[in-house]
């Protein structure tokens, strides 16, 4: 019983708490809970006298967790996610609604976009949602429930994250429709190295596409956009390297392979969500859906 007073002591405290350890800026904080400022500050300094530690880090208008307030963080998610998690089965809801995807990479998106109907078969009531976001973002918006899923091709690790292998992602050289080497059979890499190719931004001493610097070619255009990259290639000027995957999943004809299958290292995909606290749910259909493209 005593437990229990302790949680209900300071139990109506913690959605304001997350809120503020989430953005760690007041403002922005009290923006989306719907209350001032200087009311969220009293609120954690209440929390605060509460626990009998501080769970912030202060200078002037800046506010940071310290290693208690991420503690505190981790629980409070967890205990809000089981609960919302549990709810949602008493209501049949759990696969229900919205699922909010994301995926980066051109290998990645087109995995997302083979597992789609799948997704559709396998959970019908589910609307997915394709949000565009940065990789920098993907972490803090799973980790904040803003995000159910997001396929990847690099690893993306947190403690409070589950990150699953679904497969590898061959790449090639390719060129569009109109390009000189479309008439010839494709796998030399000496042919290609004749004409120019479009690349993902960054210095050629550090090549985005894992060109093997040993291999000196031309770069025409350089690009921060996978889709931009491939649109140039499409257009029937420049080579490009591309996942085979995305190359498959385009209109007949649209891309053909121009270079060797073995040149370049396979990219890998990875599904990452929240890691599971209950039963499995909308973030577990969704990988499922994925590996099952794959297959």
């Amino acid at each position: 019983m005593e437990r229990l007073r302790r949680v209900h002591s300071l139990w109506s405290w913690l959605p304001a708490f997350r809120a503020v350890a989430e953005t760690e800026h007041l403002p922005s904080a009290s923006r989306g809970f719907g209350v001032s400022a200087s009311a969220l500050s009293r609120t954690l300094a209440l929390l605060e006298e509460n626990v009998g530690q501080p769970l912030f880090l202060r200078s002037g208008r800046r506010i940071e967790l310290n290693h208690a307030g991420a503690q505190l963080l981790t629980s409070v998610r967890r205990a809000m996610r089981m609960i919302h998690d549990t709810l949602a089965r008493l209501e049949h809801e759990h696969l229900v609604g919205p699922a909010l995807l994301t995926a980066r990479g051109l290998a990645a998106q087109s995995l997302l976009l083979a597992a789609l109907p799948l997704l559709r078969a396998r959970a019908p009531e589910l609307r997915p949602q394709l949000l565009e976001l940065p990789r920098e973002r993907i972490a803090s918006a799973l980790l904040r429930g803003e995000l159910d899923v997001a396929l990847v091709e690099s690893l993306i690790q947190h403690p409070e994250l589950t990150t699953t292998p679904l497969c590898q992602a061959p790449r090639a050289i390719y060129c569009g429709r109109g390009h000189p080497l479309r008439r010839r059979p494709p796998g030399s890499l000496t042919a290609a190295l004749e004409h120019e190719f479009a690349a993902l931004g960054g210095a050629e001493s550090s090549p985005r596409d894992d060109w093997p610097l040993a291999r000196a070619r031309r770069v025409a255009v350089r690009v921060e956009s996978p889709r931009l990259l491939a649109a140039l290639c499409e257009r029937g000027q420049l080579l490009a390297v591309l996942p085979e995957r995305y190359a498959r999943a385009r209109p007949r004809g649209a891309l053909k392979r121009v270079g060797p299958a073995d040149l370049l290292p396979p990219l890998e995909v990875f599904a990452v969500h929240r890691v599971t606290l209950g039963a499995p749910g909308r973030a577990e259909e969704v990988v499922e859906a994925a590996r099952a493209s794959v297959d």
